[in-house]
């Protein structure tokens, strides 16, 4: 009896919690703090008086206890705060009601009327995964209630309530306290400046100019990005920077400026200006902008040149303005962009001779079909085998433009590779292969006379400055004066060309084999008296020659990044025979690397590699953090059957799944994609076309 009666306790208890609403359990695959997450706790709702407000599919999350909400949708549209986003800087202000708050991106601290306070959780983006959209969610109850509005949160249904307050009193008069900007702390002719003043967004021809940096006075003269403001407008300019001199077109109308020279030359005539053309650094961003002073190039090239500074704007035009004054915001904050980069090699120009006609025909086809792939950067190979595809004052020309070595074409073809594809959006990097000089002979005299290998072959005591090894040339990388070569051809490239980025890939030392003791180099390794086993006496001559070629382009451009693709299997990276890179050294410690894109080249189903494996592996090594992580990805097997067993033949997703598998991570920066010809491989094409569907997502 006593059991019947507590058993019907029991079930009338379960009826009456089964009656109590309860929250589903729901997920949300989310990317937050550059990490992918599975997100189960609480999605928030919110409310504005009394009203709900539609999130849609992005709703509000937890941090811990602060609740998280989309600004655009919550403050911006609902509540119609006053809302700026300034993305060069990554600071949202916020006014209402004469409050304002500056939230600084994933920083930990705000600006509240003019005073500096921490936040109780950072301003940060949040990739949405399920639907692909990114909203910088801000600290909700931090801003509102700084902004004047009364906030609650009921925990039982994750509703946050926001309202207008309601005062009895009627308040006093009082003028709105103007808000403390922390301005541009910049490096500015030598000297730290912290520039306070107006901050110029550049339009051209009435659209807005996209850039990092804004416009400035200094010295009673506007200074614009000059790149982004001549180059990236529309207004018909030609634009060319050669350290030091910026050269701009525009018809039959010139002008030509110096670096740190007040005397510009335009149209002919010599004219003096308060400020020159300058490099300037931003101290927060570390990154360096050409600026220009926009007046005396207005003038010269005939634009029209207004200045409002009520609205902090500039606006050049070709004719007479008729656009939109309005100058709001419009561009919606996103993450960082992923690398999408297309390898250019020396097999995909042929030996033959080129006109400049037919070069720059072959170029502008490679890049209209990279922007058809979804690329936004071309890794373009200037160096295969010790030579240039430019004009050096250290390496002969390439046989793979003129037809044969150390014969000049006439024209500069990589000048016109920078060239068009920045006009087309496009980054450039310029890649090098340092030690190699010949795969197919080691007969010196096949080299042109001006090639420095073949110099270094016929001059006494400098023999050994080259080595011959497997039917192949190299430079001999225990050499300092071999070594200051490489480094000087990599300095030319960054003085003379407005590159992004200088790339190395996988040719480092050659495989030895099971002789690495006693061959190759072996000879200056026991002539240097050195403790090191020879295997770690190899990788530190790469690490001498890495932190060179680091340090050289740091020393010209801090903007121009540096990276190496190498191998893409660690363990044979380590080998005692082969390849001697240190990676460990260049993920562990600054100054050797910008990035590190491994060429991970096989498929899921490999048995010793696999690519999911090889990429958890690369994540966990780069773990320090200093490095982007890049994976190189193996176009060129797409559709083949005869290559890792087989499976390339037997489906048609690898690519696009080998880059799906790489975003789940949250670790993987970007792709290299090897190479340019492959994508039009007929064997291919499914592969391709799966590929840029979601390059292009």
């Amino acid at each position: 009896m006593k059991m019947k009666k507590w058993f019907t306790g029991l079930l009338v208890l379960c009826l009456i919690m089964a009656a109590i609403p309860v929250q589903a359990a729901t997920s949300l695959s989310i990317r937050y703090h550059k990490k992918n997450y599975t997100y189960t706790d609480k999605q928030l709702k919110v409310e504005y008086n009394g009203e709900s407000i539609d999130l849609g599919k992005t709703p509000g999350i937890l941090d811990g206890d602060i609740g998280l909400l989309p600004y655009y949708e919550v403050f911006q549209k609902a509540l119609n705060v006053s809302v700026s986003y300034n993305k060069s800087k990554r600071t949202l202000t916020l006014k209402h009601d004469g409050n304002t708050v500056k939230l600084y991106v994933n920083k930990g601290n705000a600006l509240v009327n003019g005073k500096k306070v921490a936040v109780p959780a950072e301003a940060r983006f949040v990739l949405y995964r399920d639907v692909n959209k990114t909203k910088l969610l801000i600290p909700s109850r931090f801003v509102a209630q700084n902004l004047g509005f009364d906030y609650s949160y009921q925990s039982s249904s994750a509703t946050i309530s926001i309202a207008d307050k309601v005062s009895e009193e009627v308040p006093e008069e009082s003028e709105e306290e103007e808000t403390t900007d922390e301005g541009l702390t910049l490096l500015y002719n030598g000297q730290t400046l912290q520039y306070t003043d107006t901050e110029y967004a550049v339009y051209s021809n009435g659209k807005k100019v996209s850039t990092e940096m804004p416009a400035i006075k200094v010295n009673d003269t506007i200074m614009v990005p000059a790149y982004t403001s001549f180059q990236n407008g529309d207004n018909g300019i030609t634009y060319s920077y050669k350290k030091p001199t910026l050269t701009l077109k525009k018809g039959e109308q010139i002008i030509v400026l110096k670096r740190d020279n007040t005397t510009v030359l335009a149209n002919g005539k010599e004219t003096t200006v308060s400020e020159p053309l300058r490099m300037v650094q931003d101290l927060g961003t570390g990154k360096y902008f050409l600026m220009a002073p926009v007046q005396v190039v207005a003038d010269a090239l005939g634009l029209t040149l207004s200045v409002d500074e009520a609205n902090g704007t500039i606006k050049l035009n070709s004719s007479v303005d008729n656009s939109d004054s309005s100058t709001e915001e419009t561009d919606t904050p996103s993450d960082t962009e992923e690398m999408k980069a297309m390898w250019v090699s020396y097999l995909e120009l042929g030996s033959s001779k080129k006109t400049e006609a037919q070069w720059k025909a072959k170029i502008d086809s490679i890049i209209e079909n990279c922007i058809e792939y979804g690329m936004n950067t071309i890794i373009f190979q200037v160096r295969p085998f010790g030579d240039a595809l430019y004009e050096s004052d250290y390496f002969p020309w390439s046989q793979y433009v003129s037809g044969k070595q150390g014969t000049d074409p006439g024209y500069d073809p990589f000048e016109y590779v920078v060239e068009a594809s920045h006009k087309n959006g496009l980054k450039v990097e310029a890649w090098i292969n340092p030690y190699r000089v010949s795969s197919t002979s080691t007969d010196v005299s096949k080299l042109s006379n001006d090639n420095p290998a073949r110099i270094f072959r016929g001059t006494k005591g400098k023999e050994r400055y080259v080595l011959a090894f497997n039917n192949g040339l190299y430079y001999n990388p225990s050499i300092s004066e071999v070594r200051q070569l490489i480094i000087n051809g990599v300095k030319e490239i960054v003085e003379k060309y407005d590159v992004d980025g200088i790339h190395l890939d996988d040719y480092f030392y050659p495989s030895l084999g099971t002789s690495y003791k006693s061959n190759f180099d072996a000879t200056e390794y026991k002539a240097s008296g050195s403790k090191l086993a020879i295997d770690d006496w190899r990788r530190e001559n790469v690490n001498s020659l890495v932190k060179g070629l680091y340090s050289a382009v740091k020393s010209i451009d801090k903007n121009v990044r540096f990276g190496i693709s190498p191998a893409g299997n660690i363990d044979n990276l380590r080998s005692s025979s082969s390849y001697y890179v240190d990676i460990d050294t260049w993920l562990s410690k600054t100054g050797y690397v910008d990035y590190i894109c491994p060429q991970i080249y096989w498929s899921f189903d490999h048995k010793t590699a696999a690519y999911d494996k090889m990429v958890d592996k690369w994540v966990q090594l780069n773990k320090a953090g200093i490095a982007d992580l890049y994976i190189g990805i193996a176009v060129y097997k797409a559709g083949y059957s005869n290559v890792d067993s087989g499976e390339w033949g037997k489906k048609s997703t690898i690519l696009r799944d080998q880059i799906l598998y790489g975003r789940e991570t949250g670790e993987v920066d970007g792709y290299m994609f090897f190479r340019y010809d492959s994508f039009q491989n007929s064997v291919a094409q499914k592969e391709v076309a799966n590929l840029v569907k979601v390059l292009k997502q």
